[in-house]
């Protein structure tokens, strides 16, 4: 949907949050020990710039901060805001220099959609606190529709006075649009990747050339912290500008996101907010590096110094709520900050050197979209497109298909990698051996998922899903409920309200011991998968001792033939539990890698122990040296693979009726579609799974469609319709999910 331009009324920018950042001027401290910036943290206004090795920072602080870095013995150095006055003079006389403002941003953003409308669409991704569009270009060679095709994402100035990557991205898109059809390498990339543009996420500050949006927020200290801490914003409060981003990054699949600042020449990647490394911190440096390579000023002069121009986010300085650790961490999307000039407003002969030094690399980062893993899920019947998810078993991160075309892509470096795929409805498959033979080459894979038959299912909502716990010693921490810890549990329930959780009210306790089981009959069945949703964050891993060892965290066991044994999904466990753990020492766990695990799907293959009952088991086991908030479950199910699809015969033959149906699993309805060749009258029964008869139904003609509108008295579960009739008897299973 394009978004044209509204006329709003003028709004008065000289609020009371303006006028105090108004307030506030540059300062410089030396030797500034990194310790030392947390302590000042709630005294200044914000950092500018820090390098680590040398001590020198520029801060931005008003008179009374100015007076306690005094007091502090800091020696604070006041110094001529020039930048300020360079953006202020920019901003009132853009038209006659290369910059441009808002308005003409606008016009241009119009301009290229209507100019090119086979390769461009615009639209908006919300307004700001002023009501100002972000307006966000669609660059590619079908803009109105889904294609398997990677995505890239650009995104400048969510610091309003931080403007070269507006420019930048502007230029860009000229050179996308004009120089399509005309030079080879932009025609692939449009041809190629769907290529998203955001040229200004915070205009309200870049209006009046301020960091901030225009209710003095820092929008890059306004993101959820993957921890569950609040940013360094102060508040959980979620901006208009960020909530709007929020939910762009959410709907899109980026092979990676680059946003734009300035104030330092270094690439930056996760994270920002902890000392762990990120799953993905080899290919990060990487691509960064791929990025400064291609800029000899940012790679031979970085600004602070860095070998090679790159630098981890967190070893600079510790930044909390950025975008680019909400993005990795929610959306598992590789994601950049690109520094591109230690000067916020630099000359227009300057402006176009730093244009040359970058223009390769933001080509070349597109390029690189097509690198890595690529492919489509389907299903295996009707070669429909699904909505599934891939887990990459060497990186442990999950990536989502386009529900439209199916398609999957993910940048990896060389190396062997496995998979595991998982889509509702479905039967799970594990992919072993997929070879990425360089860090630019490129593998495609046709996954298709058969559909199953769920022998187990709930989301928990109507009661606890038959599931029980153990008692032992000390504490049994698992109980079924409603979570009512925010904002400092999940930051969302996967589904519904209601699941399984180590305490769904608060942190669970010291010298836990804490076994939740679920019995299960695997008889008749040959291959089995459990499948369930988890969220998890336990007291955090120590990465200053050798060796690394976790005090708290959670496996899965199975008994089986009076064994108990130790299973895991594919790729594994990522721990090993210190001895002071007082349930599970010594075993293998998930734990906190990531300093808090966002939710994802975990799948236990159950082979092994088909052809008899078992008890599944989720063991949690905590020291006494601290507590989190735990190990949160839901949606379990157990499922096989469905030999005949979804629908199975007994005593069929020749066959003379089509029983199909569909939408399974289902929501608020199914549908049933029978067809008999003779008309003789059918009985269609429902059971569920104690055998209780939920519904029935008399079918009188030759084609009929029965459609069954559950009432509230019926649960999510598994159901078994059974079509009979003089001769025959066809039975479907069908998913009911709430």
């Amino acid at each position: 949907m394009r978004i044209k331009i509204i006329p709003i009324i003028a709004l008065i920018l000289t609020t009371s949050h303006a006028l105090a950042e108004n307030s506030s001027f540059p300062v410089k401290i030396q030797g500034l020990k990194r310790q030392q910036i947390s302590e000042i943290r709630n005294i200044i206004d914000y950092i500018k710039y820090y390098d680590p090795k040398t001590g020198y920072a520029k801060v931005y602080v008003d008179d009374d901060g100015f007076a306690m870095l005094k007091l502090l013995g800091l020696s604070p150095v006041r110094l001529a805001d020039t930048t300020r006055q360079k953006l202020s003079y920019i901003l009132s006389h853009a038209r006659e220099l290369l910059y441009y403002d808002y308005d003409e941003i606008t016009e241009r953003v119009h301009a290229l959609a209507d100019s090119f409308p086979h390769i461009v669409a615009l639209d908006s991704i919300g307004p700001t606190v002023q009501w100002r569009w972000i307006w966000v270009l669609r660059i590619t060679d079908n803009p109105d529709s889904a294609e398997i095709e990677p995505e890239f994402i650009y995104i400048s100035t969510m610091h309003g006075d931080e403007i070269i990557g507006t420019h930048f991205l502007l230029w860009l898109c000229d050179s996308l649009t004009k120089l399509y059809r005309i030079n080879s390498r932009i025609t692939r990339l449009v041809d190629s990747v769907d290529i998203w543009v955001i040229p200004v996420m915070n205009p309200d500050g870049y209006v009046i050339g301020r960091r901030r949006n225009a209710n003095r927020i820092d929008l890059n200290r306004n993101f959820p912290v993957p921890d569950g801490s609040i940013g360094f914003d102060g508040t959980y409060l979620i901006e208009p500008e960020t909530r709007a981003m929020m939910e762009f990054l959410s709907s899109r699949r980026a092979s990676m996101t680059i946003d734009f600042h300035t104030g330092a020449l270094v690439v930056n990647y996760p994270w920002d907010f902890d000392t762990a490394r990120a799953p993905d911190d080899s290919l990060l440096k990487v691509r960064a590096l791929d990025y400064s390579k291609l800029n000899p000023t940012m790679f031979y002069h970085s600004h602070p110094p860095r070998p090679g121009g790159i630098t981890n986010g967190f070893d600079w300085y510790e930044a909390d709520g950025t975008m680019e650790d909400w993005d990795y961490h929610t959306g598992n999307n590789p994601h950049l900050i690109v520094e591109l000039s230690v000067s916020d407003a630099p000359p227009e002969t300057t402006l176009l050197r730093i244009w040359d030094d970058n223009y390769n690399a933001m080509l070349h980062q597109i390029e690189l979209a097509l690198t890595g893993l690529h492919g489509v899920v389907l299903d295996s019947q009707t070669n429909e497109p699904l909505d599934a998810q891939i887990w990459i078993d060497q990186i442990g991160r999950w990536i989502r298909t386009d529900s439209e075309v199916g398609d999957f892509h993910r940048e990896l470096l060389a190396g062997s990698y496995s998979i595991t795929v998982v889509a509702n409805g479905y039967y799970p498959k594990h992919i072993t051996g997929i070879i990425i033979p360089t860090d630019t080459s490129s593998v495609y894979l046709s996954v298709k998922l058969t559909k199953a038959d769920t022998i187990y299912f709930s989301d928990f909502e109507l009661d606890d899903g038959g599931l029980s716990v153990d008692t032992f010693t000390h504490n049994q921490d698992w109980a079924w409920g409603r979570v009512t810890y925010f904002p400092y549990g999940p930051d969302t329930i996967f589904w519904g309200s209601k699941l399984w959780a180590t305490n769904p009210w608060g942190n669970y306790r010291d010298t836990s011991q804490s076994r939740l089981k679920l019995g299960i009959n695997l008889r008749g069945v040959s291959k089995a998968a459990l499948i369930y949703d988890e969220w998890y964050r336990f007291y955090p891993i120590n990465w200053h001792s050798l060796p690394i060892y976790a005090h708290d965290g959670g496996n899965i066991k199975i008994i089986y033939k009076n064994d108990t044994v130790l299973v895991s999904p594919p790729w594994g466990y990522n721990f090993i539990t210190s001895h002071y753990n007082w349930f599970i020492p010594a075993e293998s766990v998930f734990s906190d890698d990531e300093t808090g695990s966002p939710w994802h799907k975990a799948v236990v293959f159950l082979d092994s122990f088909c052809g008899d009952s078992i008890t599944i088991l989720f063991d949690f086991g905590s020291s006494n040296w601290g507590n989190n908030l735990g190990w949160y479950i839901d949606n379990i199910a157990i499922l096989s693979p469905c030999s005949l699809y979804n629908i199975y015969e007994s005593y069929l033959s020749p066959k003379q009726t089509v029983f199909k149906a569909y939408p399974n699993p289902f929501n608020s309805h199914i549908s049933f579609i029978i067809n008999q060749i003779h008309c003789e009258p059918c009985r269609l029964n429902i059971y569920d799974v104690s055998g209780k008869l939920v519904y029935t139904c008399l079918v009188k003609s030759t084609n009929e469609k029965i459609i069954w509108h559950p009432g509230n008295n019926i649960s999510s579960g598994l159901y078994t319709t059974i079509l009979t009739n003089s001769a025959s008897k066809y039975i479907a299973k069908i998913l009911y999910i709430k």
